[in-house]
């Protein structure tokens, strides 16, 4: 993956401090949300982002997360930019927003 289609943990923080536009989608299914996110990510399953992308334009940046940053957020982020959305996704995914901040860690 190339450095424009990533963004780190500490960057998206900034970002979101600077009162950015920034619109987290985590891509995954309802358990795996359920399980922890990034706080204030929109719940946007990968299989529902085509017909609900309305949602997210007007963002300055759509950063798209799944578990690991990979697979189901890098398929979303090519999607959208695809139709026109400024979009990242988030390196390391959920796991690495909850390794930087341990305090929002939801046990079950």
């Amino acid at each position: 993956m190339s450095d424009d289609e990533t963004i780190e943990v500490d960057e998206l923080d900034r970002l979101r401090a600077a009162g950015r536009r920034v619109v987290v989608v985590d891509v995954r299914s309802a358990e795996e949300f359920a399980a922890g996110h990034v706080v204030g990510a929109l719940h946007l399953p990968e299989v529902e982002l085509a017909a609900r992308v309305a949602e997210v334009r007007g963002a300055d940046l759509v950063v798209t997360v799944c578990g690991k940053g990979g697979g189901r957020s890098a398929a979303s982020m090519r999607f959208l930019r695809s139709v026109g959305v400024r979009a990242q996704l988030l390196g390391g995914g959920t796991l690495a927003w909850l390794a930087a901040h341990p305090a929002d860690r939801s046990d079950p």
